[in-house]
This record gives structure tokens, C-alpha cells and sequence, in this order.
């Protein structure tokens, strides 16, 4: 298993959701921000690049994207369940890939 982070929020309230990372000005290494049961994410009004990880139901890696930047839609894919944000290059700094089984200390 992979851990990728150990500051992780989950965003498991309708109002964590809908905030998400809007407001911060950055992310440090290893913190991040799950969202559970969300396939697909945006960066409007975001003021910095993340790297996304979409999940499928077991935590398993279907798709990720580096530096994503502010204004930006992202899509995980039919297999994907749940969405995990991180600073921006945190996906080639922690070599996660496809196939990876995800622990981010939730």
C-alpha cells in the first residue's frame, strides 16, 4: 500500500465539499484533501496547481493529474469513486501510478 500523505482532510460534509481548497493558499507535503464519492473535480477560483488522484471504490489508483492549474476541470473516469487533491508534484515525488493501491492515513 502507498501512503501518500499524513495531514489529510476528508471532505465528508456537504460544506467541506463545496469549499474544498478554495481559500488556502497553498498545500504543504503531505497534506491533502479526500473527497469522497466524487468522480470528477474543479480548480475555479483556486490560486495554486494540484496534483489529482482519482480512486475506485477500493482505493486503488485509475487515473492521476499533475499540476493541474486553477480553472481547470478534471475527470476520473466510469471506474472512478473517490478524488484525492495534493500539492502539486506530489504524484511523481511519491512515484504513485496506476494500479497503486492508495493509504493516505484516513
Amino acid at each position: 500500500m502507498l501512503s501518500i500523505g499524513d495531514d489529510i482532510i476528508i471532505a465528508d460534509t456537504w460544506l467541506r465539499r463545496t469549499k474544498g481548497l478554495i481559500g488556502h493558499a497553498k498545500l504543504d507535503s503531505g497534506e491533502g484533501l479526500l473527497i469522497p464519492n466524487c468522480k470528477a473535480i474543479h480548480t475555479w477560483f483556486m490560486r495554486f496547481a494540484i496534483d489529482v488522484v482519482f480512486m475506485d471504490k477500493n482505493y486503488c489508483v485509475v487515473k492521476t493529474i499533475s499540476q493541474l492549474k486553477p480553472f481547470r476541470l478534471a475527470f476520473g473516469g466510469r471506474s472512478a469513486q473517490h478524488t484525492l487533491e495534493l500539492p502539486s508534484n506530489a504524484i511523481n515525488s511519491t512515484w504513485v501510478c496506476i494500479g497503486d493501491m492508495v493509504n493516505a492515513k484516513i
